[in-house]
């Protein structure tokens, strides 16, 4: 939902970061993600997708990103062990 972003709004009106993709698979979540990207716009971007997937269109091309983060997500993606 984009939420982890918000504790990171400090950073991100300062400057911090030049991009940040929030990825959800669940449109309805998604679509609340987009609400909060609004904040920041140019800079948060709502991808509806599946994590599963490095060729996810939205996303960034593999070995590209600084920071990666997920929270919960990750015991929901098969054969994540």
């Amino acid at each position: 939902t984009g939420s982890s972003v918000e504790y990171m709004s400090k950073a991100l009106d300062e400057g911090w970061f030049s991009s940040i993709v929030v990825l959800d698979l669940c449109p309805s979540l998604h679509k609340i993600a987009e609400e909060r990207s609004k904040k920041w716009p140019g800079v948060v971007k709502a991808v509806l997708g599946d994590a599963c997937n490095q060729n996810e269109e939205g996303l960034p091309p593999a070995g590209t990103c600084d920071l990666v983060t997920f929270s919960y997500s990750l015991v929901m993606i098969p054969n994540w062990k």
